[in-house]
């Protein structure tokens, strides 16, 4: 499976993983979301998967990061892969970093559409998306 939207947790410890597409080239999207957590010393390093509640829709090349603790998914591309969707979806995440039970939320919509392959950080408090 190939996820696009990608973030990782200030500390280091988490690696989110967002929507996407199930396989190589043009093939069916996912709003599957995952979490990935590495545990342990540096050389005993193991990793630990957590499925994450569905993205509401299906997003091709969102943008994703992380910001306190919550996980932002921004823009992509809809199901047909052609049409930008500005949505600006946000998951709650406990001081763990694991979901909160809450769930997605939206919380509005990126002015301009949301172009698919933009890259996201945030830099002093200040959540940018660029490209």
């Amino acid at each position: 499976k190939t996820h696009h939207g990608a973030a990782v947790s200030k500390d280091g410890t988490w690696l989110y993983l967002v929507s996407g597409q199930l396989g190589p080239g043009c093939t069916l999207g996912t709003a599957e979301s995952w979490a990935v957590r590495f545990v342990g010393r540096r050389q005993t390093k193991k990793a630990v998967w957590v499925r994450l509640p569905d993205l509401p829709e299906v997003r091709y090349a969102p943008s994703a990061f992380v910001d306190g603790n919550t996980l932002h998914v921004i823009g992509g591309a809809g199901p047909n892969r052609r049409d930008p969707r500005p949505d600006h979806y946000v998951l709650p995440l406990n001081p763990s970093g694991r979901p909160s039970k809450s769930g997605w939320f939206r919380l509005g919509a990126v002015p301009g559409g949301g172009a698919d392959s933009a890259g996201a950080a945030v830099v002093r408090g200040h959540a940018y998306r660029f490209g």
